[in-house]
């Protein structure tokens, strides 16, 4: 639809996400306009949720799957970060024998902080509820991606800015650390020349903050909305 409608290939990265538009259709011929309908299977192009099989991956595994794919295109790092993130543990769980319903729950929190719509299984399986999206084509946002770790030092961390945020904020980390998902209030921030920053909002500017806990370099703030 995106090439067709635009000259944007989907296939190369470009999508306009033409499938999110608000859609009236018309036959030829015909002058009304008439309502999108679906039968038991569904529709095939308008606005789909968003795939989540998080907590089926046991049953993937045992279907003989060696490998999972993870859309990247036309997403933010900060959205990679967190659904690899996330299915990065639940694999990690299975294999330690330790993937509970506890755990199952924390990770899909972890998937409603990146930008998504409502989500579905699509068809793994014969599920009563629609696929598709009718009340709207915007994402829901609940976390912003805030910055990037550059460098790491006791107590402190030199962090890329991407998204406003001011001294005294509540800031969120996203690591492949034990370390993750903690969080921990900024008391000060510096700028590279050592001067006292209140409200960060220069993006890229390398600010130093203090951090208690251990990260790594592309690690990941990020802040509730």
């Amino acid at each position: 639809m995106s090439n067709y409608l635009t000259n944007r290939d989907s296939n190369g990265g470009a999508c306009v996400q033409a499938c999110r538009w608000a859609w009236e259709v018309r036959e030829v011929g015909r002058e009304d306009y008439m309502p999108v309908m679906e039968d038991e299977r569904g529709t095939y192009i308008f606005n789909s949720k968003d795939m989540n099989m998080l907590a089926h991956l046991p049953q993937i595994i045992d279907a003989g799957v060696v490998s999972l794919k993870i859309e990247g295109r036309m997403k933010s790092p900060f959205y990679v970060a967190t659904v690899v993130n996330a299915y990065r543990r639940a694999l990690d769980a299975i294999a330690n024998e330790t993937f509970t319903d506890e755990l199952i729950c924390e990770l899909n929190g972890e998937l409603d902080k990146a930008s998504h719509r409502a989500y579905t299984t699509g068809f793994y399986f014969d599920e009563q509820e629609t696929r598709q999206y009718y009340p709207s084509s915007r994402a829901v946002e609940e976390y912003k991606f805030i910055a990037v770790v550059r460098e790491v030092g006791g107590g402190y961390v030199v962090v890329e800015q991407r998204n406003k945020f001011v001294v005294g904020e509540m800031l969120e980390t996203l690591s492949a650390t034990s370390d993750t998902n903690k969080q921990f209030t900024v008391q000060y921030a510096l700028d590279e020349k050592g001067n006292n920053v209140e409200v960060c909002n220069k993006v890229q500017q390398l600010l130093k903050i203090n951090c208690p806990y251990t990260l790594s370099v592309g690690d990941i703030l990020r802040k509730k909305n």
